[in-house]
């Protein structure tokens, strides 16, 4: 962006002063053409100061290899952020699934415990109850 910032301003300095007649002027609106914004107005700008096929060349040329950093650079950050968040979660559910492991439950058929329940059991014994009488007269 800089040398085409130092391209522009040697091109298009001193006849399109609002937008190329300062480095700082001439990034800026690389900038704008770099987000597709407002180059339509650059480019009808550099028409009226008689730039239009060499400010068309450079301005597509430029746009090119800008949207295509650009796109790319949008595209690196958000797939290494999204790189991050599955490793975070990876590791989330591995630290999960340790704990969950050793809090593991034992399970077992129903059958098997029930047969098991019933040979520790020891029988019923009903005990001998005497009728005493003399509290029924």
């Amino acid at each position: 962006m800089f040398i085409f910032s130092i391209i522009g301003l040697s091109l298009f300095g001193d006849s399109c002063p609002r937008h190329f007649g300062t480095l700082g002027k001439s990034m800026f609106s690389l900038f704008v053409c770099v987000t597709q914004d407002g180059w339509m107005g650059i480019t009808e700008e550099l028409q009226q100061c008689g730039y239009f096929e060499v400010g068309a060349v450079y301005l597509v040329i430029f746009i090119t290899i800008g949207a295509f950093v650009f796109a790319n650079l949008v595209v690196a950050v958000v797939v290494t952020n999204l790189e991050w968040a599955i490793a975070e979660q990876k590791g989330g559910d591995q630290k999960h699934q340790k704990s969950a492991d050793s809090e593991k439950i034992r399970t077992v058929d129903a059958h098997q415990a029930l047969m098991r329940l019933a040979r520790q059991q020891t029988p019923l014994q009903v005990p001998q109850l005497s009728l005493d009488t003399r509290c029924l007269e």
